[in-house]
C-alpha cells in the first residue's frame, strides 16, 4: 500500500528537516504566522506535535528514536534544547554560543563557539553529553567543523595550527581517546559515513584534484589515484561507488572494478549492496539523462523519455530521482521510483517536488514553493509503502483502454486496471499504454466538441462508450493531416529539427486544438499520386504509403516534387488495363506502383489528344479543343466504343488544303520535312472553322497522272498524300 501523508502544508517556509525514515519519524522547525518566531514540529508517525513554545527562534533540529535535539537563540547566546520522547530539557546554559547538535540512541554532540580574545577571532570546541553527563571533546585554539556519530564514537574535520600549515584532518573520538585518521598537508573533507565506513576527499590544492579515501574500522584505503568526478561517489557502509573519468568503479571491501566505461556521461553514482545506479547522457539520448541500473550481472537503462533526471537515490531494492516536467520556465519536477522491475510514479504533482531523504520504504519529500527566494517549501510530505506496492501505473485509464479484456471485466475501475497489472499484466509483458487518447479524438472529430483536447476524458469516453460503439482509434493520420495542409509543414514535418522526424503526436494535437475547429481537411493528399508521380521513390518505399508521405513532408515539399500522376495518359497508352480494370484511375495508379513502374510500362507514350479530336468531329463538337479532356473521353467512352486513337491523315489534309501546304512543310534538294503536328494543330483552330476538306485530295488519281510515283512506290497509296506534300506541290505535279 502506498501511503502520502502531508506533514505541513501552509503559508509559511518551513526548514531544516531531518527524518529518522526507519522509524517514519521527521522533524523541523516552521512558522505559524508571519510575525511568530520558529519553532520545532514534529512527526511521530502517526501525528505531528508542536515540541517547542517559547519567544525566541529555533534552529538545527535532529531525531533519532523519538528524541530530538536543537538549538535556541536565548539571551544573546544559544545553548541546546533536548526533548526525551516525554519532556525537554536545556542541556547547556552559558555565555558561549551552543549550536549544531547530532543525536544518535539518547547520545548529542554539539559545537560551542567561543570569541577567542587572544586572536579575535571565534573559534569551536567540540560537546558531548552521554545520556548522562556532558564531556568536553577539544581543547584548542583552532576550530572543529562536521562532527558526526560514527556507531557509539564520534568524527570531525579538525583544523591544524597555522604553524602546522592550517589544513584539515579527519580525527575520531573512542572512549576519552583521539584519534588522528589523516596528518597530512591537503585539506581532508569528511563526505560520507554510513555502517562501518567513513569516507572523505583529500584535496590536494598544488595537484588540483581531490582523492577519495576510506576508514573501515580497522585501516585507512585510499580508493582514487587520480582523482574522480566531484560529487559522484556514494557507500551503503559496505561497498563504495565513485565515478572516474566517465567510468563506474565500485570498492567492494576487498578488490576495486570498472563497472561500465562507455561512452555516456555519468553522473549522481549510488550503491545498494549488489546494485549500482547513475545518471547518464549522450547523443543517443539527446544529452537529457537517464537512470542506469547496474544488478550484479547486467546494465539496465530504465527510462528512456527525453526528459532529464537528478536527485537520483537507491537504498535497497529502492530507486527514486526527479523528472523535469518543467514547461516555458514554470518549474514541474515530479518523483519516480523503480521497484519490482518497473517506473512508477511516486509523487507527481503540479508543483515542484524535492527529494529529501530515502531510507528504506520511506521517502521525504517536499515541494518547493516558486514565490520570492526568501521562503524554502510549500509542503513537506513523507511517502511510505510496503514491499507489494510497485508497480503502480501512472494512468491506469490508459492501461484499461489498451487491452479489450481489461474494458469488458472491469468497465471504468482504476484501481482494478492497477490491481491487474500488478497481479497479471506485469508478468505478462503488457504494454501500459498502448492507447493513444490523441488518436481517439482526431478519429472521431464529434468527440472534440465534447472534450476539447482532455485525454484522460477522451480515455474514459472509449471505456464507457466507444469500445461498445466500435468507434475507430487510429483513422486520423498525422502525416497525411500535415502533407494537406503545407503551412503545417515547417513546424511539424521533421525537415527543421533536430532528429529530422516529424512530429506527428504534435500534429494530431494541432488538429484537435486548433485545425479541427478551423475547418482544415484531414486527409486531402494523395499518397498514391505522389508516389506514382516520382517513380525514383517507388524502387525506395514500394508500396509503402506512409513513408511516402512522410517522404513528401520532410523532402518532397522543398524539392518541389509532382504531387499529380496522370493515371489517364497511363490508361490511354496501355489499353490492355483498360481492358482489366475499367477506367478506374485510383486502381490503375495502384498497378503502376505495384507493377506498371517495374515492368517498364510508359505513362504518357504517343497518345495525342489533339490528333484523337481531330479524328472524331463528334467528340470536338462535345469537347472543344481540349486536349485532356480527349484523353479521358478516350479511356472512358471511346476505347470501349472501339474508337482508335489517332484516324486523322495530316498529309491528305494539307494535300488537300494546298494553300498552307508551305506554312507546314519545307523542300530543298538536300532537305525537307513535313510539320504535321501544326497540321492537325491548323485544323483544330481554322479548318474546321473555314470548313476546310480533310480527304478531298484522291491518292489513286495522283498516282494515274504520276505513273513514276506510283512506281516508286509500288502503289502504296498511303505514301501518295505524303509524297504531293513533301515534293509534289513544289514540283508542280498534276493531282489529277
Amino acid at each position: 500500500m502506498l501511503n502520502i501523508i502531508p506533514l505541513t502544508n501552509n503559508a509559511f517556509p518551513d526548514e531544516d528537516f531531518d527524518g529518522d525514515l526507519a522509524q517514519s519519524q521527521v522533524v523541523w522547525r516552521g512558522l505559524q504566522s508571519e510575525f511568530q518566531d520558529y519553532e520545532i514540529y514534529f512527526y511521530d508517525g502517526s501525528r505531528t506535535i508542536q515540541i517547542s513554545d517559547n519567544v525566541t527562534d529555533d534552529f538545527g533540529p535532529r531525531v533519532s528514536n523519538s528524541q530530538i535535539v536543537w538549538y535556541s537563540s536565548n539571551d544573546g547566546d544559544s545553548e541546546i534544547y533536548f526533548y526525551d520522547g516525554n519532556q525537554t530539557r536545556q542541556l547547556t546554559n552559558n555565555t558561549a554560543d551552543d549550536k549544531y547538535p547530532e543525536i544518535s540512541n539518547g547520545k548529542i554532540l554539539w559545537y560551542q563557539e567561543i570569541n577567542n580574545p587572544e586572536t579575535g577571532s571565534y573559534q569551536t570546541d567540540l560537546y558531548f553529553y552521554d545520556g548522562n553527563q556532558t564531556r568536553q571533546i577539544t581543547d584548542n585554539e583552532t576550530s572543529e567543523y562536521k562532527a558526526q556519530f560514527y556507531g557509539d564514537q564520534i568524527v570531525w574535520e579538525g583544523q591544524d595550527p597555522t604553524e602546522q600549515g592550517g589544513d584539515l584532518e579527519i580525527l575520531l573520538y573512542n572512549n576519552g581517546q583521539t584519534l588522528k585518521l589523516t596528518d597530512n598537508q591537503t585539506y581532508d573533507a569528511i563526505q560520507t559515513i554510513e555502517g562501518n565506513y567513513i569516507i572523505w576527499t583529500s584535496v590536494n590544492r598544488i595537484a588540483a584534484r581531490d582523492e577519495l579515501f576510506l576508514y573501515n574500522g580497522a585501516a585507512t584505503i585510499q580508493l582514487t589515484q587520480n582523482g574522480f568526478d566531484y560529487g559522484s561517489f556514494d557507500t551503503d557502509g559496505q561497498n563504495v561507488v565513485w565515478i572516474e573519468n566517465n567510468q563506474v568503479y565500485l570498492y567492494d571491501g576487498n578488490t576495486t572494478n570498472i563497472i561500465n566505461n562507455d561512452s555516456f556521461n555519468k553522473s549522481n553514482a549510488q550503491v545498494s549492496g549488489n546494485k549500482i545506479a547513475w545518471l547518464g547522457s549522450s547523443e543517443s539520448t539527446n544529452y537529457h539523462t537517464e537512470v542506469f541500473l547496474y544488478d550484479g550481472d547486467t546494465i539496465t537503462q530504465l527510462t528512456d523519455d527525453n526528459l532529464n533526471k537528478d536527485s537520483l537515490l537507491l537504498d535497497g531494492e529502492n530507486i527514486v530521482w526527479r523528472v523535469d516536467n518543467s514547461v516555458n520556465y514554470n518549474d514541474n519536477h515530479d518523483i519516480y521510483i523503480y521497484r519490482n522491475g518497473a517506473v512508477s510514479p511516486l509523487a507527481t504533482t503540479s508543483g515542484n517536488e524535492e527529494i529529501i531523504d530515502l531510507r528504506g520504504n520511506n521517502l521525504l519529500g517536499a515541494i518547493d514553493d516558486p514565490n520570492g527566494y526568501y521562503r524554502t517549501v510549500d509542503q513537506v510530505f513523507l511517502v511510505t509503502w510496503t514491499d507489494d506496492t510497485f508497480p503502480i501505473l501512472e494512468n491506469p485509464e490508459q492501461y484499461g483502454a489498451s487491452y479489450p479484456d481489461l474494458i469488458e471485466a472491469y468497465g471504468y475501475n482504476l484501481e482494478a486496471f492497477n490491481q491487474h497489472y500488478r497481479d497479471f499484466g506485469f508478468a505478462e509483458g503488457r504494454s501500459i499504454d498502448s492507447f493513444d487518447e490523441f488518436e481517439y479524438l482526431a478519429s472521431n472529430p464529434d468527440l472534440i466538441d465534447a472534450y476539447g483536447a482532455n485525454g484522460t476524458e477522451a480515455t474514459r469516453h472509449y471505456i464507457e462508450n466507444g469500445y461498445t460503439e466500435e468507434r475507430p482509434l487510429d483513422t486520423f493520420k498525422a502525416a497525411q493531416y500535415i502533407a494537406s495542409n503545407t503551412d503545417l509543414i515547417s513546424t511539424y514535418g521533421g525537415y527543421f529539427s533536430n532528429s529530422q522526424a516529424p512530429d506527428l503526436a504534435g500534429a494530431t494535437l494541432h488538429y484537435i486544438t486548433n485545425g479541427y475547429a478551423e475547418g482544415r481537411p484531414a486527409d486531402t493528399f494523395n499518397e498514391y499520386s505522389y508516389l506514382a508521380a516520382n517513380s525514383d521513390l517507388i524502387g525506395t518505399f514500394g508500396f509503402d504509403l506512409e513513408a511516402a508521405t512522410i517522404h513528401y513532408i520532410q523532402h518532397g515539399y522543398y524539392e518541389y516534387r509532382p504531387l499529380t500522376f496522370n493515371a489517364t495518359n497511363y490508361l490511354a497508352v496501355n489499353t490492355d488495363l483498360i481492358d482489366a480494370l475499367g477506367s478506374d484511375r485510383t486502381l490503375a495508379t495502384e498497378h503502376y506502383i505495384e507493377s506498371g513502374y517495374r515492368e517498364g510500362r510508359p505513362v504518357y507514350g504517343d497518345f495525342d489528344g489533339f490528333q484523337y479530336l481531330a479524328s472524331y468531329r463528334d467528340v470536338y463538337d462535345q469537347l472543344g479543343i481540349n486536349q485532356q479532356a480527349a484523353v479521358e473521353h478516350f479511356v472512358d467512352y471511346g476505347y470501349e466504343e472501339g474508337r482508335a486513337r489517332d484516324t486523322f491523315d495530316e498529309y491528305r489534309y494539307l494535300a488537300s488544303n494546298p494553300d498552307i501546304i508551305p506554312s507546314y512543310s519545307y523542300y530543298s534538294p538536300y532537305y525537307g520535312y513535313v510539320d504535321t503536328y501544326g497540321a492537325t494543330y491548323h485544323y483544330l483552330y481554322n479548318g474546321i472553322a473555314e470548313n476546310r476538306p480533310t480527304t478531298t485530295f484522291d491518292p489513286v488519281q495522283y498516282y494515274n497522272a504520276n505513273p513514276d510515283v506510283a512506281a516508286f512506290y509500288n502503289g502504296d497509296l498511303s505514301q501518295a498524300s505524303y509524297h504531293y506534300v513533301q515534293h509534289g506541290y513544289y514540283e508542280n505535279r498534276p493531282t489529277v
